[in-house]
């Protein structure tokens, strides 16, 4: 099956962390005691541009220093993981760097009252460091990145963060460029917007990153991404998302940004006036391979593209509004709450093979309002507590290729095309227990099989639902887990070669072999 992507990183799962070996260094200064320099502002001032500063770990080492960066220049901790900080006095960062090429690797650094880090037109690369006690009341309670300055953080870890009471509870970006990598963003809080990041007119690109008990008093719980002319982006790669708060957009919120969201996940703590992703005013916004319990707003985009397993969630699932092109497609939607997705403010929308499965607690898969249109075709619609689908006399639904079952007050109130049909779909594996976690194939002789419009990725006839059509994953019609000769999409137990859709099926034994559900009665409706 698919694979849905949990939490992906926690602090013991980063790569290297501050105290570990380094590859070997080439030293062109050394600071530390018993050594030439025993302050790192002495060795800045001895060495030229470029060179590496070397600091040395002792147990008599004191760094309560704070660094006024102006040539380029490369910080390494050695014998051990060294600590700069907390300066002595109240400065504006512990480490202010203005138009220079800076790395820090393999440090410490804490802040004490300060913020740790300003950069002004500076490639900073931060790699292998702990920032710790960062405080501010400004914008950046650990980082300030502005004018052009590209910022680079890799395994970085956050500890002890108090509140700032602006924007950017651990990182502000102006102007600037943030790529981060294999690092957790955890506890930062802001008065303002982006509890752990704020970005401005800045172009963000996160991978294999978690984002972790961040607050923002404002929107963004974990990012805020705004800016003031089209065309700046935020890219997210394998990043999760857990227990972040804010007023509206828990996990992230973005205006005038396109996003690009690929496989990742997201929790909820969302009530039914807060949306955990709130994505508005931008040219596009790809959602991709996503695990997501919290409901999302899709608003004033001109091009906007999910597929996603969108489960349990409050009030709807995804709400569209106001978007020139949306499609939906390859989804799961999973026991909602009052309706899976809301199609307003005239959107058009294409939604297709997609998993409708609102287990009789969810009023409705689809809504369709405020002169929007819906093309709608390959989908399983089963299991909602009123009409399943639905369109208001001002919009339009269309609906093509579809199984219904067990829609309690109608299946659609749309104009309907070929063949729909209300049939059982011959689910495998799904009970309506409210845990989300199951599998969403089907067994042989389902009425979804190759009963859609379109292709699979097979070259057969699309299956209607998330397994099918063009945009199914290559994977389910190519491996098997368990070496027979079916691939995962026909395969009622991949981990067992001896069954398989064909194979003889020995009567009261207990175990389905050829997939069809039939057998000792196994096969059930949980409608």
């Amino acid at each position: 099956m698919r694979h849905y992507p949990k939490a992906i990183i926690s602090a013991a799962f980063l790569g290297l962390i501050p105290g570990e070996a380094v590859a070997t260094t080439t030293c062109d200064a050394i600071v530390g005691p018993s050594q030439a320099h025993t302050t790192i502002k002495s060795a800045i001032a001895a060495v030229s541009p470029g060179a590496t500063v070397c600091i040395n770990n002792g147990p008599t080492a004191d760094f309560s220093e704070s660094l006024v960066i102006e040539k380029d220049i490369t910080f390494v901790g050695t014998n051990g993981t060294p600590t700069i900080g907390p300066p002595l006095t109240v400065v504006e960062a512990l480490i202010t760097c203005d138009g220079a090429a800076l790395t820090i690797e393999n440090i410490t650094l804490v802040g004490g009252d300060n913020r740790i880090l300003k950069v002004n037109d500076c490639p900073t690369i931060v790699k292998n460091v702990k920032m710790g006690g960062c405080s501010q009341t400004d914008d950046g309670g650990c980082i300030y990145a502005h004018n052009m300055s590209s910022l680079t953080l890799e395994e970085v870890i956050f500890s002890v963060v108090t509140t700032t009471s602006e924007n950017g509870g651990l990182v502000y970006l102006n102007n600037s460029v943030l790529t981060a990598n294999n690092m957790l963003f955890d506890n930062g809080n802001a008065g303002g917007h982006g509890g752990a990041v704020y970005g401005w007119d800045s172009d963000m690109t996160f991978s294999d990153v978690e984002f972790q008990d961040n607050a923002a008093d404002g929107n963004g719980g974990a990012i805020y991404a705004a800016a003031s002319v089209a065309g700046t982006s935020l890219k997210l790669t394998n990043v999760a998302f857990s227990s972040n708060v804010a007023n509206r957009g828990n996990h992230l919120e973005t205006d005038n940004v396109d996003v690009e969201f690929l496989q990742g996940s997201a929790d909820s703590l969302a009530t039914s006036l807060v949306y955990d992703l709130v994505l508005t005013n931008a040219d596009r916004v790809v959602l991709h391979d996503l695990n997501l319990s919290g409901p999302v707003k899709i608003s004033d985009v001109v091009d906007a593209e999910v597929d996603a397993v969108m489960w349990c969630n409050v009030d709807s699932a995804l709400l569209l509004e106001g978007v020139t092109a949306a499609e939906v497609h390859n989804s799961f939607f999973i026991e909602g709450a009052t309706h899976n997705i809301d199609v307003e403010s005239g959107t058009t929308a294409k939604i297709r093979n997609n998993h409708f499965l609102g287990a009789n607690l969810c009023s409705h898969a689809l809504i369709v309002d405020d002169t929007s249109v819906a093309n709608t075709y390959n989908n399983i619609v089963v299991g909602y507590a009123d009409m399943a689908m639905t369109t208001s006399v001002s919009a339009s639904l269309f609906v093509d290729y579809t199984l219904f079952e067990d829609n309690l007050f109608g299946n659609h109130n749309g104009t309907e095309g070929t063949d729909v049909v209300e049939a059982d779909p011959l689910l495998r594996d799904f009970i309506a227990d409210g845990d989300c976690g199951e599998t969403f194939g089907v067994y042989v002789g389902s009425p979804t099989l190759e009963a859609g419009k379109g292709l699979n990725p097979d070259n057969t006839t699309a299956h209607l639902g998330a397994l099918g059509g063009p945009d199914a994953l290559q994977d389910l019609y190519t491996t098997s887990a368990d070496g027979d000769t079916s691939p995962v999409v026909y395969d009622c137990d991949d981990d067992n070669s001896n069954i398989l859709p064909g194979a003889i099926d020995l009567c009261n034994d207990g175990i389905d072999a050829d997939c069809d559900g039939a057998d000792d009665n196994e096969l059930f409706n949980w409608y």
